[in-house]
């Protein structure tokens, strides 16, 4: 297609069972999703987003990677501190070195930065407001010379610029 760019993110894993499950969603129903369909096995989880992502940057024929650790936002609010365990950040490890022999483009996601709008208040009330990447595995893109790209996903004109600044802010090392 005479597309001008393409962007690429993984959004669905298989099970176990191979049933092709959403993960990208929000923590309440990714909570939901980890016992009806991984049985709450998160190392699963994660490794199957992360081998789906680094199978996706293999096979190519996009331009630029997005939101590549959302799984990270969610895994946190089902193991908080998952994403300083050394296994998961050997993960983000090996897609930094997966794109850095490409000229992919990663994306900065800040649609996240504040709260989604439509959240719950239970959602609003235990809500951590994120960039994807996090800021640090922005630091480490950089440092890597990795190309990027900040978008704010927004599905409301009233967030097309949040986060940006803060995105930016982290890019120039502030």
């Amino acid at each position: 297609m005479p597309l001008d760019y393409r962007l690429s993110s993984v959004h669905f894993i298989s099970s176990p069972d191979g049933t092709e499950v959403d993960v990208d969603g929000r923590p309440g129903k990714f909570k939901g999703k980890m016992e009806t369909y991984f049985d709450n096995d998160i190392r699963y989880v994660v490794d199957s987003f992360y081998e789906r992502t680094l199978q996706m940057i293999e096979k190519g024929g996009f331009h630029m990677l997005g939101h590549f650790d959302k799984i990270g936002f969610n895994a946190s609010s089902f193991s908080p501190g998952i994403e300083d365990e050394p296994w998961y950040r050997r993960h983000i490890d090996d897609v930094i070195d997966a794109v850095r022999d490409t000229d992919i483009i990663v994306e900065i996601n800040t649609k996240a930065y504040p709260a989604p709008v439509g959240a719950t208040a239970e959602e609003v009330a235990g809500y951590v407001s994120r960039l994807f990447p996090s800021p640090n595995v922005i630091r480490r893109l950089v440092s890597a010379g990795i190309p990027l790209a900040v978008n704010s996903d927004a599905h409301y004109s009233s967030r097309i610029t949040a986060g940006r600044d803060e995105a930016f802010a982290i890019i120039d090392g502030k």
